[in-house]
């Protein structure tokens, strides 16, 4: 039995449990599934953080445009009827502008920080404690990528879409 610890700089990411028999292209194969999914979840995490502080996107035609240039275009965003948060919105303008600025009220962008918080923890933790091992980080960021879609879901009422 092996035991990689995988570095990024000075920074430890995670711990990998392997035997000697496994080969390179397999061992490479492994290990960047599990940096792939840490890395999805810290961008679904930023991601996230910007819903709950201004709400959905725009639509990719919207981006960076003023309210005034919408008007003056005449362009619509079709799910601005459907994208509404439970519980209400409250105005928070996009500095951006990629997003629509009706973010979801406090108990519910609470919601969304929380499953970010726990999220980063297991992430930036789990896997670097020695008795951890592969299959823990990818079932773990699995499972919190799952979580991460089940809060929007809940927030924004959608039903399997």
């Amino acid at each position: 039995m092996v035991r990689l610890h995988v570095k990024r700089g000075n920074d430890s990411l995670f711990l990998f449990d392997t035997t000697l028999d496994t080969s390179i292209a397999v061992l490479l194969e492994e290990v960047l599934e599990i940096y792939d999914y840490r890395l999805k979840t810290m961008r679904l995490c930023d991601e996230m953080q910007s819903l709950a502080k201004y709400g959905h996107f725009k639509p990719p035609n919207m981006h960076g445009l003023t309210e005034e240039q919408i008007g003056e275009l005449k362009l619509k965003d079709e799910y601005e009827d459907v994208c509404v948060p439970q519980g209400g919105s409250i105005e928070s303008p996009d500095p951006v502008g990629r997003r629509t600025g009706k973010a979801p009220n406090n108990s519910m962008a609470e919601v969304i920080m929380k499953t970010i918080t726990d999220a980063k923890e297991i992430v930036s933790n789990v896997c670097t404690f020695p008795h951890q091992c592969r299959n823990t980080c990818t079932k773990f960021s699995r499972e919190i990528l799952n979580l991460k879609l089940e809060v929007s879901k809940i927030i924004y009422d959608l039903k399997n879409e």
